[in-house]
């Protein structure tokens, strides 16, 4: 059996999460193919969601552009700010493919009810089968 998950992507879209609700916004009408390994080059690898940003970085990388290059577009300052006010291309929003899968900004007390009921939902439908 699974030990753990990883859910960042989800909980950014819950009320409680402290980013711009641009961000949460963005993050609700996502697809799971709208996302891009990114940073791969200089060995940072990391999925993000696609954004004018990320086809920049990418468009760096394509062209052979090392780290040099790419500190701009990725730096810490920049993210802080757009998650901060919300510029969803101004950054690399760090997203998984889950993104494609979340739908709304519950609770996090409504976002973990659904998946304790989701889990016990399905733990009763495999006992049902064996």
């Amino acid at each position: 059996g699974a030990q753990g998950v990883m859910m960042a992507t989800r909980f950014v879209a819950t009320k409680e999460c402290e980013v711009h609700d641009n961000i949460k916004q963005e993050i609700i009408q996502r697809q799971e193919f709208e996302t891009a390994l990114i940073c791969k080059s200089i060995g940072l690898q990391g999925r993000a969601i696609r954004n004018k940003l990320v086809e920049d970085v990418l468009a760096v990388e394509s062209t052979g552009g090392g780290l040099e290059k790419l500190i701009p577009l990725i730096a810490g300052e920049r993210v802080k700010k757009a998650w901060e006010f919300g510029d969803v291309d101004s950054a690399p929003m760090m997203m998984g493919q889950s993104v494609g899968l979340v739908k709304d900004i519950p609770t996090c007390k409504e976002l973990m009810e659904r998946l304790v009921a989701e889990a016990q939902a399905d733990i009763e439908r495999v006992r049902n089968i064996f």
